[in-house]
């Protein structure tokens, strides 16, 4: 980069600069320790020159152009075609401070000090504007606004409100010191209904939370476990729970079963085969349905059975048995047969306008047979037959459904066969 300058200082002529001395005047780093009056010294450095003069006999003073001191106010420069030797920032301020760059643009003045403030911008001179934090650009400005780019975009910044987009979305603590003491207390100890707590410190074994239509309160739960006679009881009036006894005296539940084998509730059992028994072939008895669990006591049962023939000459028969000690032993079983006048033990499950008959079997002992039927209407179709009994059990054991064919050929009891067992007393 290169540039021609062209200086002229009206207040300074080479005469009085040389003094009789020649030119350029003698100079080097430090000033002769005698001079006469008249003489002139420049005092150079790697960045500046200083001239000097001599006023009396060895006495030197800084020479100031013009005689009143500061920057030349004559002094002028033009930028125009540059010159080769101007590869990079010279001093020619002439005791201004006065810096150009390659461009030929001011970029330093060192006649200005900015003293508690800082340099603002610089004029086509190179002279410094000085600013302070009181000055406009950092006058009273708006509560609650901070100096910031405008909102969603780069410019220049100046003061104004505070956005949401100028908060991240995710703040990262390194440390749980950097959370504040309020957030701090805020989260520890009892949290109050209204900010969304429970007003309890602690979750005690057994309770419930109960609101009292102003906070939550913590309220026990009683052992109700009898299971003939308790049941949980709740008072509006004190918020409490209490054990009672079941209004229908007996506190009776009910319990289910699905499979063929399972134990028998308290009170009301239902069992339900969920596959099919294996088909029986033979008229030996075999366990098709287990209720275990049967105690002391008397109970009433009724099985609805789902049974098929592989044909339509085939029947079946059933019996129920006790694996305790029994007292007491009652049952009777029906199916629908063809019978109209006449009773024919052939079971008949279509539906007709011709009669039909409920035809029906009994036994006064366990594990006894009901009777045998003698056929069905349909091979292979679904045929219903009930048997209901009672027994008095004196220790406790197995109730069990028993199935065998009239004779050697195959019949089979299906799933959703039911039992259907209540415990009297």
């Amino acid at each position: 980069m290169r540039m021609h300058l062209v200086v002229l200082i009206t207040a300074l002529c080479a005469s009085t600069l040389m003094g009789g001395q020649g030119w350029p005047p003698p100079n080097g780093s430090t000033l002769p320790s005698t001079c006469a009056v008249g003489n002139t010294f420049w005092v150079t450095t790697a960045t500046e020159i200083t001239p000097y003069r001599c006023t009396a006999t060895d006495t030197w003073t800084t020479y100031t152009a013009g005689g009143g001191g500061g920057a030349p106010t004559s002094a002028q420069y033009w930028g125009g075609a540059p010159h080769v030797d101007l590869s990079a920032e010279k001093d020619l301020s002439l005791f201004t401070g006065l810096v150009l760059n390659t461009t030929g643009t001011p970029s330093a003045y060192a006649g200005a000090s900015c003293t508690n403030q800082f340099p603002r911008s610089l004029n086509a001179s190179g002279a410094a504007t000085c600013a302070d934090v009181t000055a406009a650009d950092f006058a009273s400005q708006t509560a609650n606004t901070l100096l910031a780019a405008p909102d969603g975009m780069a410019g220049d910044p100046t003061f104004r409100a505070l956005v949401d987009a100028d908060i991240p979305n995710t703040i990262t603590l390194t440390n749980l010191t950097q959370v504040t003491t309020r957030a701090i207390a805020d989260t520890t100890g009892t949290l109050a209904v209204a900010r969304g707590g429970t007003n309890l410190t602690a979750s005690a074994d057994d309770t419930v939370m109960v609101g009292n239509g102003t906070t939550w309160e913590s309220k026990a739960v009683p052992d109700c476990d009898t299971p003939t006679t308790s049941k949980l009881l709740y008072d509006v009036a004190t918020n409490t729970w209490s054990c009672g006894t079941d209004q229908g005296g007996s506190g009776a539940g009910l319990t289910r079963i699905r499979g063929s084998s399972g134990a028998a509730g308290a009170d009301f059992t239902w069992q339900t085969l969920s596959a099919d028994c294996a088909a029986n072939a033979t008229t030996t008895l075999a366990i098709c349905m287990t209720t275990t669990g049967v105690g002391a006591g008397t109970w009433s049962f009724t099985y609805k059975v789902i049974y098929r023939a592989a044909a339509t000459t085939t029947g079946v028969d059933f019996a129920v048995n006790h694996t305790g000690t029994v007292t007491t032993f009652v049952g009777s079983s029906w199916l629908i047969t063809s019978g109209g006048s006449a009773a024919t033990a052939l079971g008949d499950q279509i539906a007709s306008n011709t009669a039909n008959l409920a035809e029906g079997k009994a036994a006064r002992a366990v594990n006894t047979k009901f009777g045998s039927t003698l056929g069905v209407d349909t091979a292979n179709a679904d045929m219903l037959y009930v048997i209901e009994g009672l027994v008095l059990v004196s220790a406790t054991g197995s109730l069990e459904l028993k199935h065998a064919s009239e004779l050697a050929a195959s019949t089979q009891v299906m799933a959703e066969t039911t039992l259907e067992l209540h415990k009297v007393n």
